[in-house]
């Protein structure tokens, strides 16, 4: 992943979480409205997709099996099994990252990003990005 693409993935996360905080500013708790396709209790508050990340008007309430069909499209789901049952990238790599992945994942938490949303940007676990930054398992044998 290049410099500029992880550049532009943390400000989208930025833009994404300042979203979800002025909505819940303006318009409280999730919890506190219906789902907006099937009239259940909400439970997150969904970005609506091609919209601004930071307004609040850009979200919607969903619950959670709504909010899983309404931003999982068949794409991401195919990626994402791929990616949990090991395959190859085009890097050579089984977990679609090469040394310098690694290398801003550890820059990244060195600048006090948090690893949870270290773990967003790169499209990971938390406890992947933890093993990353302690030099733990799999990922120090793999690029050693």
């Amino acid at each position: 992943m290049s410099a500029e693409h992880i550049q532009v993935l943390r400000e989208a996360l930025y833009l994404y979480k300042l979203g979800h905080k002025r909505v819940k500013a303006l318009r409280g708790k999730a919890s506190d409205h219906v789902c907006v396709d099937c009239c259940k209790v909400a439970h997150h508050w969904s970005y609506k997709h091609d919209e601004p990340l930071e307004l609040a008007e850009s979200y919607e309430p969903r619950c959670r099996s709504c909010h899983t069909l309404y931003d999982w499209d068949d794409n991401t789901r195919m990626k994402m099994a791929a990616a949990k049952i090991g395959t190859t990238n085009a890097k050579g790599s089984r977990h679609g990252f090469d040394r310098s992945d690694i290398e801003q994942v550890r820059s990244f938490y060195k600048e006090g990003i948090t690893q949870k949303d270290i773990a967003e940007i790169f499209g990971i676990s938390q406890r992947h990005v933890s093993d990353i930054v302690n030099g733990n398992r799999l990922w120090m044998q793999e690029f050693m």
